[in-house]
C-alpha cells in the first residue's frame, strides 16, 4: 500500500487552530492563507507549525496569493528547528463559505502542486469557511483534501482536534 493510501486523517492542535482562527479575523472578509509543517506518522498527518501568508501575500475576497519566499523561509526555519523532523504537508486558506466547497482555481492549484512532487507523500489542502466561524465550530467549518495519485482522484481527510 502506498503512503498516499494510509493517510486518512490531519491532527491539529488547539493551539494550530486558535493561530488560524485569529489569522482568518484578521482579514475577513478577504481570503487568508499559508503552509502547514509538520509529519506523518501511521496514517494521521500531524500539523505542528502554521505559516501565515507573508507580508506581501496578496488577500482579496475571493482570492489568496500567498508571499512564497517567506513561506520557504518559515518552512525551512521549522525544518532546521525540528532537528529535521517536520516539513511541508499542506497548505490552508480561508473562503466566504460557511462549510467550504473548492472553487476551480483551487481544484486547478491542487492539482498543479501535487503534480510537481512525483515521489513521497503528496501535500493536503485545508480550506476554512469564514462565515458565522468561532473556535467552537471551528471543525464544522472546514475540509481537507487529499490529492492521491493511487486512485486518480482528490478525496477529504478527516481532521481531529487535540
Amino acid at each position: 500500500m502506498s503512503v498516499n493510501n494510509r493517510i486518512s486523517k490531519l491532527i491539529i492542535s488547539q493551539g494550530c487552530v486558535i493561530e488560524l482562527y485569529n489569522d482568518i479575523i484578521k482579514y475577513k472578509p478577504k481570503e487568508t492563507g499559508g503552509a502547514i509543517a509538520g509529519f506523518l506518522k501511521g496514517d494521521a498527518l500531524y500539523a505542528m507549525k502554521i505559516i501565515l501568508g507573508g507580508s506581501k501575500a496578496y488577500r482579496h475576497k475571493v482570492y489568496f496569493k500567498p508571499d512564497d519566499t517567506f513561506i520557504q523561509m518559515e518552512l525551512d526555519t521549522e525544518y532546521w528547528n525540528s532537528q529535521e523532523l517536520h516539513y511541508y504537508i499542506g497548505d490552508w486558506h480561508s473562503h466566504p463559505e460557511k462549510v467550504p466547497n473548492p472553487s476551480t482555481t483551487d481544484m486547478k492549484s491542487f492539482i498543479s502542486i501535487s503534480e510537481r512532487i512525483t515521489d513521497g507523500m503528496r501535500p493536503f489542502f485545508l480550506i476554512i469557511g469564514y462565515i458565522d466561524l468561532t473556535i467552537e465550530n471551528f471543525k464544522d467549518n472546514l475540509k481537507i483534501f487529499y490529492p492521491d495519485r493511487e486512485i486518480g482522484y482528490v478525496r477529504e481527510l478527516y481532521c481531529e482536534i487535540i
